[in-house]
């Protein structure tokens, strides 16, 4: 017998067109996995007497993907009774899955709202030794991305967030770190091969160690060798972060490639590692925000063929984005909390010079600096 159970919404660029990654499956054995667990502990709580639940307690019910709808994405949970071969068949444990989803749904409101409730012995919350759980489910989420847990018995809904799947974490009494999947650039100083591991050295001069899997081991090595020329890499990660919030590792490397040099996410890394009064007691850091939404910028609208910018701060928290082409000069400094550029192009041999005002907060600023850019450069020879 199936009955409806669950539903969660993904939102977020990557989940429209009710696409699922199939990476976030991981995530919902997890989450069945944090059910089974909390319902286990709701029939202990309630029949004080017993020592253990009942046998085929997790076996005679399951939880299942039923389908996914549109509505950025949208995938639809059922309670699979393995037992139950008619439908006037008693729901034996049923109420204590019905209210393990509403514990739970319960502990991630609070978690929302800036905190997480003590789970005590029928508090309706899920206990804290139980919230590790959460380390698998949400791993991937991005800043602008969310999992929206909905009741489909009509109670409150939760949303989880990559913020707040830290709170919940860092309140498991198991919890001294957490995971979650990170992109990290730098150089490689060490490649250990008789270990199978190597050494990241971040832009900001933290090194981090971590496995080395076979599959990555080539472009491993050819970052190690290429270590003294400052050769950069970019490491999709499950990285591991501590108590601080500190990245302090990693699990397992997803890929590895090597970068180029001007890689403008890379260069955006370097202002990153800013302070202020970097210049000579003056200069504000930038914003981190604005960085991150200009590394997006340029990886969702910067192609490929086009050569890329040097770019530097500024003394007002900005970037400059430069470009030489022959005699042409090309410079952008962009306004990094508005996404306000100023394009300037200075052909230095006759000194004609060209102003324009582009927002790359938008993808018609894009558009514009592409079409700007386009015609200045050199075919091959």
């Amino acid at each position: 017998m199936l009955t409806p159970f669950l539903r969660i919404r993904l939102t977020g660029g990557r989940f429209t067109g009710a696409a699922v990654p199939l990476s976030l499956f991981d995530d919902l054995g997890a989450v069945e996995e944090l059910i089974i667990a909390t319902a286990r502990h709701r029939f202990l709580v309630e029949n004080p007497g017993r020592k253990r639940a009942p046998r085929g307690f997790a076996r005679d019910l399951r939880l299942a993907a039923t389908g996914i709808a549109e509505g950025s994405a949208i995938v639809e949970v059922g309670l699979v009774d393995t037992t139950a071969e008619l439908p006037t068949m008693p729901r034996r444990h049923h109420p204590y899955y019905e209210s393990a989803r509403d514990d739970i749904l319960r502990t991630m409101r609070s978690a929302e709202k800036g905190s997480v409730a003590n789970g005590g012995d029928a508090s309706g919350v899920v206990p804290p030794e139980m919230l590790h759980h959460f380390d698998r489910i949400g791993r991937s989420l991005a800043r602008e991305e969310a999992m929206c847990f909905d009741s489909v018995s009509g109670g409150e809904g939760a949303t989880l967030t990559a913020e707040s799947r830290q709170r919940l974490l860092f309140s498991s009494l198991a919890a001294t770190s957490i995971t979650e999947e990170m992109t990290l650039r730098g150089f490689v100083p060490e490649a250990d091969q008789d270990r199978g591991s190597f050494q990241l050295l971040l832009i900001d001069g933290q090194k981090l160690s971590g496995p080395m899997a076979e599959p990555h081991r080539e472009t491993v090595l050819t970052a190690f060798r290429g270590f003294r020329d400052r050769l950069p890499v970019q490491v999709e990660v499950v990285g591991t972060r501590d108590r601080r919030r500190q990245i302090v590792g990693w699990e397992a490397v997803r890929d590895i490639v090597i970068l180029d040099p001007l890689d403008a996410a890379l260069q955006l890394d370097e202002l990153r590692a800013l302070d202020d009064g970097w210049l000579d007691g003056e200069g504000i850091a930038p914003p981190a925000d604005g960085l991150d939404r200009l590394a997006a910028g340029f990886e969702e609208h910067y192609p490929d063929e086009l050569p890329l910018p040097h770019i530097y701060p500024t003394p007002t928290g900005g970037a400059q984005l430069e470009w030489t082409f022959g005699s042409n000069e090309v410079s952008v400094e962009v306004d990094l909390t508005t996404g306000v550029g100023e394009w300037l192009e200075v052909d230095v041999s006759s000194g004609r010079a060209e102003a324009e005002s582009l927002n790359l907060h938008d993808s018609s600023g894009w558009s514009t600096l592409r079409d700007g850019i386009g015609p200045l450069v050199q075919p091959a020879p």
